[in-house]
């Protein structure tokens, strides 16, 4: 939900920008940046670092050691707010267990729906889930005598772009496989990603030595010691399934609310990040709350937590069926 914007956090993130923007730290074009522009602006490695985008990290590290910029490489790192290291809070993951634009449905004209609800069901099987996040067992990974999964040298060469055949992971994992089906974004019994390009094994096989140089300085050697592994807090999954299933109708007028929350919240956060002062931020600070509050987001925070009790209540009845 886009709507709670009066959180000690969220004002401290935003004050963090405005601190990076009156310290001319923060690009100034980045307010109507398009994708492409961002992408160049790293790729040339004129940017100091990036937020959000980490999965275009990989291409554009590859093209910065094609320039000879081996030492200008990008890598991932956690971010905390000091507040929240220091009121122990947990680092958390977010595990989404459905989209909307991959749900399934089957209409009323569909001849024989009992041969797709086979097809699904066998999906959310163990073996249905190794085949679209792991692809073809013996070709694309193996499996040892304990159940853990390896991805072969040939998956890895191709993930990396340094294989034979550039359609050899085709259709794992990737926006182009079939993950309208249902791939899951968590973890099976042994604690292994049913996405492969998720999973430690293949992440940590694709490491550089730059990556591995930095990390080394912090006593870390896999790619989630970062997080798994970091002094200043705790690291912790989360499903978010239930609550991502959860919307409202767009005809109600609270969704209208939300959406009027929205278009607010846009349109106030370049002059929050943009505050030439400390007492300035304050002063639009108190602006935007008041109205942000005019709004009634409570109607909205509301609508959601019924919203979700519906759908918990919903998702159990399925369960117990």
């Amino acid at each position: 939900m886009d709507t709670v914007l009066d959180t000690t956090n969220f004002k401290e993130s935003i004050r963090f920008w405005n601190r990076l923007y009156r310290e001319k730290i923060l690009d100034p074009e980045c307010f109507t940046d398009e994708d492409s522009v961002v992408q160049q602006k790293l790729s040339s490695a004129r940017a100091l670092s990036t937020f959000y985008v980490t999965w275009k990290i990989p291409d554009i590290n590859k093209n910065l050691h094609k320039l000879g910029k081996d030492n200008m490489k990008y890598v991932t790192m956690p971010i905390m707010l000091q507040s929240m290291i220091d009121g122990k809070q947990n680092r958390i993951a977010q595990i989404t267990d459905s989209y909307d634009h991959q749900s399934i449905v089957i209409t009323k004209n569909c001849k024989n729906p009992q041969r797709i609800m086979e097809m699904v069901n066998w999906v959310c099987t163990q073996e249905g889930q190794d085949l679209l996040g792991w692809g073809i067992k013996g070709k694309h990974y193996t499996v040892d005598s304990k159940g853990i999964k390896t991805p072969t040298k040939e998956y890895i060469a191709c993930a990396n772009g340094t294989g034979s055949d550039p359609h050899f992971n085709d259709g794992i994992s990737t926006d182009i496989s079939y993950f309208f089906l249902g791939l899951s974004s968590g973890f099976d019994k042994n604690n292994q990603c049913y996405n492969v390009q998720h999973d430690e094994s293949v992440q940590n096989a694709s490491m550089d030595d730059r990556v591995k140089d930095v990390y080394s300085h912090y006593g870390w050697t896999s790619i989630m010691d970062p997080w798994k592994k970091n002094s200043a807090f705790q690291f912790v999954t989360v499903h978010n399934g239930e609550f991502l299933s959860t919307s409202l109708d767009a005809s109600d007028p609270v969704k209208q609310t939300e959406n009027r929350l929205i278009e607010y919240k846009r349109k106030s956060m370049a002059k929050l990040i943009m505050s030439v002062s400390y007492d300035a931020f304050e002063a639009n600070w108190a602006d935007f709350i008041k109205g942000y509050k005019m709004l009634n987001p409570d109607s909205v925070k509301k609508a959601y937590s019924d919203g979700l009790k519906a759908t918990q209540a919903k998702i159990q009845s399925y369960r117990t069926a």
